[in-house]
């Protein structure tokens, strides 16, 4: 594009003593005005509709299948108190909200204080800030439906390194190679809350031992910069609270998580298959059951 108007502007400069020059340089200059100002105009406006950061407010918590409405009465009205993803209010500790459009949402759905609330897509994970600590998605999608997320649309996860919460439901098939190994990129991460939506699978103790190895492999830039090759991955899962429903339960993964730091789990409508937590673990730990 800017070959193009230089090649426009040296054709200008040459005729410039020709009759008319003068007026045809102000009528491109006023159409290229009106095609950026338009273009400018139409990005913003996607970006609008593609992200919110919604208030804490009931009457932007109802019980809603998509994001709060971005018409143009909306986003220039102050009292909506509705603040567009570029704007201060959206920081890396603003929780993201990726919803599905096959689930309708009640008020507990959401996580407490503000929150920026959008559609899922692999699109989205990668054009969002990698720096974000919480970061939740539904994944759910109608059984039957052929056309079902494919698990590499969990790929740009790998992408955040800063995670603290991760919350990731409605999954109809496994997405565990990809989960488990975000969860070794993030040794911050303290609170993972996982939901099959579809047929119950455990947890895969050979997904979380080869994902390990992977993320070795996986140095951020900042190590790359500094002469590392590998990343430095912790031995076992630093997860504090871990949430899981609609899992079969064994006691083999649980060998895998700290066991200094593993304080809470909650187990909702899994089965039992053999589950014992290991020895080690029977301290003061809390575990909760719901059937």
């Amino acid at each position: 594009m800017r070959r193009s108007n230089d090649k426009e502007q040296k054709e200008l400069v040459k005729c410039e003593g020709a009759p008319g020059s003068q007026m045809l340089s102000k009528e491109l200059s006023e159409e290229r005005a009106l095609t950026q100002h338009a273009s400018n105009s139409a990005g913003s406006q996607l970006q609008r509709t593609s992200m919110m950061i919604t208030p804490a407010t009931p009457l932007h918590r109802g019980t809603s299948r998509s994001p709060p409405s971005t018409s143009s009465s909306s986003s220039s009205s102050s009292s909506e108190g509705t603040l567009t993803a570029d704007t201060p209010g959206f920081t890396v500790d603003t929780p993201v909200f990726m919803m599905s459009p096959h689930r309708r949402y009640k008020a507990s759905s959401f996580p407490s204080g503000p929150l920026c609330s959008i559609f899922f897509s692999k699109d989205m994970l990668i054009r969002m800030n990698h720096k974000q600590h919480h970061l939740e998605i539904d994944l759910l999608r109608p059984e039957g439906e052929a056309e079902k997320i494919p698990p590499q649309d969990l790929s740009p996860l790998c992408l955040y390194r800063e995670l603290r919460r991760l919350k990731i439901t409605g999954m109809m098939e496994s997405y565990q190679s990809y989960i488990w190994l975000v969860v070794w990129l993030n040794p911050q991460l303290t609170d993972l809350t996982l939901e099959m939506a579809g047929k119950a699978e455990p947890l895969d103790i050979v997904a979380i031992a080869e994902t390990q190895k992977y993320a070795e492999c996986k140095p951020t830039m900042r190590e790359v910069a500094q002469g590392k090759a590998r990343t430095e991955v912790p031995e076992k899962l630093q997860i504090v609270n871990l949430s899981l429903t609609n899992f079969v339960m064994h006691d083999a993964p649980f060998e895998w998580f700290s066991n200094t730091k593993l304080q809470k789990v909650e187990l909702h409508r899994c089965e039992d298959g053999g589950f014992q937590l290991p020895i080690i673990m029977e301290r003061s730990f809390k575990i909760t059951l719901t059937v």
